[in-house]
């Protein structure tokens, strides 16, 4: 299990999500905190921690709708771009995907 060795407040950071199917569905979480995390093995990691829709504060999981990590001095620009970037890949993925399933016809 892993063992959480500090946290320190995540003041002015923010989470920016978007779904990957509606382009106009983005949406942005305020970080609660940073966590430097001790795996079992003793390799430790830099987690962030927001709140999810009920308000319990859990570790950002990188599988998600994540798109990036804003900190404070990061602009609309940034977002915009980072939210591009991530439906450009997204697309890829799905042309990729679709191109192997049709070759192995």
């Amino acid at each position: 299990m892993n063992k959480i060795i500090q946290l320190i407040p995540a003041v002015g950071w923010r989470a920016v999500y978007a779904n990957s199917e509606d382009r106009n569905l983005t949406w942005t979480s305020d970080l609660v905190a940073w966590g430097l995390v001790e795996e079992p093995d003793g390799d430790r990691h830099l987690e962030a921690y927001d709140t999810d829709w009920q308000g319990l504060v859990d570790s950002i999981d990188p599988k998600s709708s994540l798109v990036m990590i804003a900190g404070p001095s990061a602009s609309q620009d940034d977002q915009k771009g980072a939210l591009k970037a991530f439906w450009r890949i997204r697309d890829e993925i799905k042309k990729d995907t679709r191109e192997s399933a049709v070759a192995g016809k």
